[in-house]
């Protein structure tokens, strides 16, 4: 065997130089693909949180007109119309989220892109004209919409603070329903909160 030579030395140390340098480029690429991964993922709970904001924002403008529902008693118009409010705060509360994310939050929907918004979030009904117990089923089935789709959204956040805020707003919607359950007379847990 002949020794090696100084250029088989020399293309050695390249391949050590190149290892190394495609270690360095590949650490750089994985730097540089972070804070894409981190825009992405900021964009994909963009349109969850503003999804969510939509919804909340129908259930403002249906509970303001379930509210004024004629026949409605008393005890229940005044549910329908704190439920409303902690709505908004829900509303806000993701506007909040939206903003910091840099998306524009929308102002409050006509009665028309409520019930469109709520119709595709899975409330079948019609918002009823008249009538206690019609009321009162439309405002559950509408507190279920929102559960399940806080429920459905929750697994793909990315970001842990946003999650704990949907977290937080999902439990409220199911004390909201039920509240309205039993308003309606009805026992037990409403199906959407049995384990």
């Amino acid at each position: 065997r002949a020794a090696p030579d100084k250029r088989a030395a020399d293309m050695t140390t390249t391949r050590r130089e190149l290892w190394r340098m495609g270690a360095v480029a590949g650490g750089a690429a994985a730097l540089a693909h972070a804070p894409t991964a981190r825009a992405q993922e900021a964009e994909d709970d963009g349109a969850i949180v503003q999804d969510a904001l939509r919804r909340e924002l129908a259930a403002v403008d249906a509970y303001t007109r379930l509210a004024r529902v004629p026949g409605n008693p008393r005890s229940l118009t005044a549910l329908l119309a704190a439920l409303g409010a902690q709505e908004q705060q829900h509303a806000d509360a993701l506007g909040r989220i939206v903003r910091r994310l840099g998306g524009v939050v929308p102002g409050p929907l006509d009665a028309a892109a409520a019930e469109r918004t709520l119709a595709a979030a899975g409330v079948r009904s019609a918002l009823p004209a008249a009538g206690a117990a019609s009321v009162g089923s439309y405002a559950i089935e509408l507190e279920r919409a929102l559960v399940s789709g806080y429920n459905g959204a929750i697994s793909h956040l990315q970001n842990d603070a946003i999650t704990m805020q949907c977290i937080a707003i999902s439990c409220s919607e199911g004390e909201h329903l039920a509240a309205l359950w039993q308003a309606a007379g009805r026992s037990g847990l409403p199906p959407a909160l049995e384990a």
